[in-house]
């Protein structure tokens, strides 16, 4: 009987190390999804900043030579 239950133990074993593969990689890869998804949101409002003060410059230089 325990060699019996042994053997089913080792099957559900595999089973949950597979399982936690399968997770490690997705873990990963939505990671590095995270990480791409900041590193857009940075560089658009870095992009938007500069536009700003691109069109505070504009601006202020037709108010000058008005």
């Amino acid at each position: 009987m325990i060699i019996c239950c042994s053997k089913g133990l080792r099957g559900v074993n595999a089973d949950l190390d597979k399982q936690v593969t399968a997770l490690k990689r997705q873990l990963e890869s939505e990671t590095l999804l995270r990480i791409d998804l900041e590193n857009k949101n940075k560089t658009l409002r870095e992009e938007l900043q500069f536009n700003a003060q691109v069109h505070e410059t504009v601006n202020n230089q037709r108010f000058i030579y008005s």
